[in-house]
């Protein structure tokens, strides 16, 4: 799947090995990458429906989609068709409290 930031903080958290974020714990920083190099190998949103761990579901507001990360902290996504396929763009990481 085609795999779009709006934030360049997030495009650099995932792409340079330690770069800090001074909101985010080592261990959410590795959930994120994680969770980012998924949505890289998988082809469409139904295969990433399938891993029910991250729990995509629909957020209220003007918020698409939410996957798990940990805990209550989720990765805010939303999906577009393009003429080269199915694009997610990688919008935010949230606390959910």
């Amino acid at each position: 799947m085609i795999v779009e930031f709006e934030d360049p903080h997030l495009e650099a958290l995932y792409w340079v090995a330690g770069t800090p974020h001074p909101r985010m714990c080592a261990e959410l920083v590795r959930a994120y990458r994680k969770v980012v190099g998924l949505l890289y190998e998988v082809t469409d949103d139904r295969e990433l429906r399938a891993f029910k761990s991250l729990r995509l579901e629909q957020v209220k507001g003007t918020r698409k989609l939410s996957l798990r990360l940990r805990g209550d902290d989720r990765l805010i996504v939303h999906f577009r068709t393009d003429t080269q396929g199915r694009v997610v763009v990688v919008i935010e990481v949230v606390d959910c409290h």
